[in-house]
């Protein structure tokens, strides 16, 4: 049997087991590690969009709103310019949930 059934390990120590007998070189990334790379990236990203953004000489920003399946108000937005090689270039700068008014009050 593959999955040990015992109670008193955690879930995560069991997938964890799981894993390492598939792949013998998996190794599990920190919590901790995770969220510095992901803090990093988006420094980067940034620093990045900053850059191209400053080296264009124009932009535009729209804002979205939208509903999702469930019923949730959406907000985004996006920034679009043409860089140095004359692509268009589009980046959402802000996404976030809306708490709009609807038509019931």
């Amino acid at each position: 049997m593959i999955f040990d059934q015992s109670v008193l390990l955690p879930f995560i120590k069991t997938f964890w087991n799981f894993i390492s007998l598939l792949c013998n070189k998996w190794n599990p990334i920190a919590r901790k590690t995770i969220m510095r790379m992901q803090k990093q990236a988006i420094i980067e990203i940034n620093a990045n969009l900053k850059t191209s953004l400053n080296s264009s000489r124009l932009f535009s920003l729209t804002v979205d709103i939208w509903t999702d399946r469930r019923l949730r108000s959406l907000l985004s937005l996006t920034a679009h310019f043409i860089d140095n090689n004359l692509d268009f270039k589009t980046h959402v700068s802000k996404f976030k949930q809306a708490f709009l008014t609807t038509g019931h009050n």
